[in-house]
């Protein structure tokens, strides 16, 4: 991520750049919000290239070359005045640098200084005592265990019925780990709802350092776009779909044709348990004649999408249609229906 969080103007992006551009009505802009520091004293100030031209912390007025600021212990309010577009960003911290490498990873996607822990956060909220926030989403189907971090003290719904949650292990960040494991999946995508007490400035998706897994076993889930679904809305990858069929003799004597409709993108098939073929583009039909028998068979379809769900995910210039999965109708085929005789 770039460390430029403040970004001021009108926007203007071509297929590998972003800019902004002074806006119709101007380019003058008041940035309010307060910062919160553990106790009173010195604190040191940081900013992009782009200063603002005046800046007041606490009703004090401050030059814009001004590297330190006293501060009150708790809530300290800061108003940023920008006269001009562009990108930037303006932080107060402790001196010195704490950054912690074991919370941001070498080549991690994070802005540099994620995991210092002598920056000051910045309280958006700083009249609630005590802030807390709701996170509604879809799981995706076959829901047996959710495992996140969160800040803060965590309550979960699933289908509307509380679950207990297992607190674990406190991460080098400071969130704490959490697991609701379910006695049975369950088979449908389930509406959860989880509210955090928010700590000071980690409201929103700050309060979740790290993406929600799931662990889910077999689900219903009817043929479609999957990327509709919440739990599957930024998934590349495979999904098998499978189902029983009955044929009878003569429709095995006449031979038989699975056209899968629309696919997004690949299919790999199974019957009874042999490989039938792989196709990457339409038509999706494959010949299963050698592959059935009359009475029962299982069918077996494994989907995979494109790369453009995960690109959702993280920060990328790389766009694609979301579609995935098997879209259908899913159809059985004969080639030639004989009567058979006794």
């Amino acid at each position: 991520m770039y460390e430029e969080f403040i970004r001021l103007g009108k926007k203007d992006a071509t297929w590998t750049s972003t800019f902004y551009k002074k806006e119709d009505a101007g380019s003058n802009y008041l940035l309010l919000t307060t910062v919160f520091a553990p106790e009173a004293g010195k604190y040191q100030l940081q900013t992009g290239e782009l200063k603002p031209s005046v800046f007041w912390i606490n009703d004090i007025k401050m030059n814009p070359d001004d590297q330190f600021v006293n501060l009150n212990k708790g809530n300290n309010i800061v108003l940023l005045h920008y006269n001009q577009p562009g990108t930037t960003y303006f932080i107060v911290k402790k001196e010195g640098n704490s950054r912690n490498l074991a919370v941001t990873g070498e080549g991690s996607l994070a802005m540099d200084w994620y995991g210092d822990k002598s920056i000051l956060k910045f309280n958006t909220r700083p009249s609630k005592k005590n802030p807390a926030g709701w996170y509604r989403f879809k799981s995706a189907p076959g829901l047996k265990r959710l495992d996140f971090a969160a800040y803060g003290k965590v309550k979960i719904w699933i289908n509307g019925k509380e679950h207990k949650v297992v607190q674990g292990s406190l991460n080098a960040d400071q969130s704490m780990n959490y697991t609701v494991e379910l006695a049975k999946s369950i088979l449908k995508p389930a509406s959860i709802a989880i509210r955090i007490e928010q700590e000071k400035g980690l409201y929103a998706g700050a309060a979740l350092p790290a993406p929600i897994k799931m662990k889910c076993e077999k689900g219903l889930f009817n043929p479609g776009d999957w990327s509709l679904s919440d739990g599957l809305y930024s998934y590349s990858g495979g999904v098998w779909y499978s189902k029983n069929m009955t044929l009878t003799k003569a429709q095995v004597k006449a031979g038989v044709v699975l056209d899968l409709g629309k696919v997004i993108s690949s299919a790999e098939v199974l019957v009874n348990g042999q490989q039938v073929g792989i196709k990457l583009s339409p038509p999706y039909r494959f010949d299963i004649s050698r592959y059935v028998k009359s009475g029962n068979n299982t069918l077996k379809i494994l989907v995979y999408n494109t790369a453009a769900n995960h690109y959702t995910s993280i920060p990328t210039r790389y766009w694609g249609s979301l579609e995935s999965g098997l879209f259908g109708p899913v159809v059985l085929k004969f080639k030639n229906i004989v009567t058979l005789k006794n």
